[in-house]
């Protein structure tokens, strides 16, 4: 009886008895599997392929319909809360530039260009990116501060095409319709009304680099770098159709402008003190040059926009209606560990009340709801019985952590690992032998070491303190003459942190490391880490270290135990 010879498959080495087919080659074969399998692997890779090269699609704004002011008056409110004047401005500035760029020449259109100014947080920033995303429009962001007059060390205002051409995905056309955004421009201010001797590169020597750019003009850069080389290869870019927007605080104008109005009798003193978060809104050319804008320069902005502080119901709003509000943007970060959050109305209200405190309009809300959230974003790594986490305004005064449960809604229990250390920015030396002695504690996850650096005379100091010893077992202050001589520690600090500390359950140690006078405050009342009748100071750098060893020792024990 012959024998059959079996063909099995040269890559999985199935045989053709497990397969329907085996394909033969030269030495090597493969079955339908691993041909099927094969063919997944080429598609996969070259969907991936076409999604890398696939260019954006931009409107060419010479034939697109210009858009009408109202719709994209809609479009901004969908995610700039208040500035309703702002707004309309840019809406109708924006259509103008659209007529402009299908007109281009046929009537002499002057080039429209837009400032933006008003304080930090009030939405200058987002409005370019809402702008730029309604209209489907290539969007650079550049910050004034970095430039400097061309053949100074710094980057040359050219260099903001090469951004702009990068988010358009290389298309040339889109560029020379997008928007550049230049923030912070009004860093870019003569710092003196004096003559100085010397050249403001980074000051008027960048605002004479953008005239001719503002203008609209052909410009030549270096797609390689940000500098001017001589020998390398110059692009060249139109900036006809680009809409440039300028965007800065100006701290000090509103002043201006109300010298101006009650100098002119345009307005009363009485009448701008009672509006002073609309007095930018009278800002003119005049009031820009006084600011240290060069003339030519302020005139090339012919749309000035004003932005208001944001009021209460504004960040409110912020917080619940906006695409981008910062607990929809947290409870996204917490929903990648598998854990809802939840903030209480009464959390909002204590979040506007001290974001309005900031003065950072929706920057001071982030800045809140960031110090808030930072002991729930440094547990949720290590944790995997955390599935909810409630927060209500007593966790955003700092006056307890927040609330986290566990699947079945059982609070779960948090680790107090902290060791809290106070001491006075003088003994830093002191701080820093502490740490060092501490480190294997550290290293080993035994110990989590906090100390005030944050803490300063404002008023949030308490709110870091609580947040601080919510997860604390283990105080210590570094006491001295320096400690003890500073008004802030002894008037506010030490006595806010003890009474704290008492309820908390935190246990509180204390080290002399120089002779000074503790017998007169609160502090002899607690128990000293170490021998208190020697200094450390007064110790040998051998003693002191085996001083430092039983202090850490005595520590490590407090917080087990």
């Amino acid at each position: 009886m012959e024998s059959v010879e079996i063909t099995y498959c040269s890559f999985c080495n199935k045989s053709q008895h497990e397969v329907v087919k085996v394909i033969a080659g030269p030495e090597v074969y493969i079955c339908d599997e691993c041909v099927e399998l094969c063919n997944e692997i080429l598609s996969e890779e070259k969907a991936e392929d076409d999604k890398k090269s696939k260019k954006r699609k931009f409107h060419d704004i010479a034939r697109a319909e210009p858009p009408r002011p109202s719709w994209l008056y809609d479009r901004l409110s969908d995610y700039v809360i208040g500035q309703e004047e702002a707004k309309r401005d840019v809406a109708v500035a924006v259509h103008r530039h659209f007529l402009r760029s299908r007109v281009r020449g046929a009537h002499g259109y002057d080039k429209n260009n837009l400032l933006l100014i008003g304080p930090t947080g009030s939405g200058k920033t987002l409005l370019a990116k809402a702008l730029a995303a309604a209209l489907d429009l290539p969007l650079a962001i550049v910050d004034a501060t970095t430039y400097t007059e061309a053949g100074y060390v710094g980057e040359d205002v050219e260099g903001m095409f090469k951004d702009l051409l990068k988010v358009a995905g290389g298309n040339r056309e889109a560029a020379e319709s997008g928007i550049i955004y230049i923030d912070e421009i009004d860093k870019l201010a003569r710092k003196s009304v004096n003559p100085s001797i010397t050249r403001d590169v980074s000051g008027e020597g960048v605002q004479q680099a953008l005239l001719n750019i503002l203008s609209g003009t052909d410009v030549t850069y270096d797609p390689k770098s940000n500098r001017k080389h001589p020998s390398s290869d110059r692009t060249a870019v139109n900036t006809e159709g680009i809409l440039f927007i300028g965007g800065g605080s100006f701290e000090g104008l509103t002043r201006i402008v109300a010298d101006r109005l009650v100098r002119t009798r345009l307005k009363t003193p009485q009448q701008v003190a009672a509006e002073p978060g609309r007095i930018l809104t009278e800002a003119g050319q005049e009031d820009l040059i006084a600011f240290g804008l060069m003339p030519e320069f302020a005139a090339r902005f012919t749309t000035i926009s004003a932005f208001e502080p944001l009021s209460a119901d504004h960040l409110r709003s912020i917080l619940h209606s906006t695409p981008q509000s910062p607990i929809r943007q947290y409870q996204a970060l917490l929903s990648e560990h598998r854990c809802d959050l939840t903030v209480t109305d009464g959390a909002v209200e204590e979040l506007v009340q001290r974001a309005l405190r900031e003065q950072a309009g929706a920057r001071g809300l982030h800045r809140v709801l960031d110090r808030t959230m930072r002991d729930v974003l440094f547990l949720l790594p290590d944790r995997k019985d955390i599935h909810s986490c409630l927060v209500d305004e007593d966790v955003v005064r700092g006056a307890r952590p927040a609330t986290l449960l566990d699947k079945k809604g059982r609070p779960v229990a948090v680790k107090r690992d902290r060791v809290f250390i106070s001491y006075s920015r003088k003994d830093r030396a002191w701080l820093t032998e502490l740490t060092t002695m501490l480190g294997p504690l550290i290293r080993n996850n035994a110990l989590n070491v906090w100390y005030d650096q944050e803490i300063k005379p404002s008023r949030l100091w308490r709110d870091e303190i609580n947040q601080a010893l919510a997860s604390t077992s283990v105080a210590v202050m570094l006491v001295s003459p320096e400690f003890l001589n500073s008004t802030f520690i002894t008037a506010e600090e030490l006595p806010y942190f003890l009474k704290a500390a008492k309820t908390e359950n935190v246990k509180i140690l204390w080290v002399l490391v120089e002779n000074c006078l503790y017998e007169e405050t609160p502090i002899a009342a607690y128990q000293a880490a170490h021998d208190i009748r020697t200094p450390l100071a007064a110790l040998p750098r051998a003693r002191r270290q085996e001083a430092w060893l039983r202090i850490c020792q005595r520590i490590k024990q407090a917080a087990e135990s």
